[in-house]
């Protein structure tokens, strides 16, 4: 294994035997010209031949040793200069991708899913931008995100690959006696769960109010101001009062991926397809726990 020190007596012979003077080569090293002797001494030494005829103070010539070792240095610093260049290049070359979600899927999702894919894949750089599903779809479609996942299915396009991955049971939370309903904006999936839950149920609010991000309805809520349809999930660590609803209420999230799919990001696709097992696997096993709470509740009585 070559070792630093060597490393340098051999830049310090290819320097001298360039430059054809001990001192220019310490010029052109930094170096004193008796630090360039001393490595150079050390060299044939260790080599155990004559590398330069000195025929003066400041005239030497190779010896035929020294022209073949040169050519041998050479192409051995070449060799480490390109494998160097190679790791360095490498390690500030970071793949990026960009994976889009709806503030829905990012309030639920998105942390545990960036970790993961993190974990997984520590060379690439992952870019997360929030929108809406519509904007999602159009982004994927012209190929400026790589993943986009969006609350409801979209209209179906030959650039687009589009799948059913998760889906998210809502709830309807809030102060059973308030006047005040909670709601998102147009095109927004919860709106459209909202306003059909009010038809159906024959629910004439008020007053509604529209927000832009399910964070801030949870807040309202969380304070006591209003109801609305949320995400069960949305609501861990939230002291909030809530009702189960129908199972028709529940979102489905689909995954769009541009068509033909990045080869690059095939890798990520397979542990993104693999975290939404594992999510569908953990939400499978919540309800049977809970199941078998409320038959043993039953059996108690």
């Amino acid at each position: 294994m070559i070792q630093t020190k060597e490393f340098k007596r051999l830049i310090a012979f290819k320097t001298v035997y360039e430059s054809s003077s001990f001192s220019k080569a310490a010029n052109t090293l930094f170096l004193t010209q008796s630090a360039i002797s001393s490595q150079i001494q050390q060299l044939e030494e260790e080599l155990q031949v004559t590398l330069f005829d000195r025929k003066g103070r400041n005239a030497i010539t190779p010896t035929e040793a020294g022209r073949i070792f040169y050519d041998q240095v050479r192409e051995i610093l070449e060799v480490w200069h390109n494998a160097m260049q190679k790791l360095s290049d490498q390690s500030e070359y970071r793949k990026k991708c960009t994976i889009a979600a709806s503030n829905s899927f990012s309030i639920s999702f998105m942390p545990s899913l960036i970790e993961y894919l993190a974990e997984k894949h520590p060379n690439i750089e992952f870019n997360v931008i929030e929108s809406n599903s519509d904007s999602i779809y159009n982004m994927v479609l012209h190929r400026e995100y790589d993943f986009g996942f969006v609350e409801r299915a979209l209209p179906k396009n030959s650039k687009i690959t589009q799948m059913q991955v998760l889906k998210d049971p809502l709830v309807l939370g809030g102060d059973p006696g308030s006047k005040l309903w909670l709601t998102r904006e147009n095109h927004s999936a919860m709106n459209h769960f909202n306003y059909i839950y009010l038809q159906e149920n024959g629910i004439i609010p008020e007053n509604i109010m529209i927000a832009n991000t399910n964070d801030f309805i949870i807040r309202m809520l969380e304070s006591g101001q209003g109801r609305s349809l949320v995400s069960k999930r949305n609501l861990k660590g939230h002291d909030i009062p809530y009702e189960e609803i129908d199972s028709r209420y529940e979102r489905d999230f689909h995954l769009l991926i541009p068509n033909p799919a990045t080869t690059v990001y095939e890798d990520v696709w397979a542990s993104i397809e693999k975290w939404c097992s594992e999510i569908r696997n953990e939400a499978l096993g919540a309800n049977v726990i809970n199941s078998d709470k409320q038959n043993t509740e039953v059996d108690l009585f």
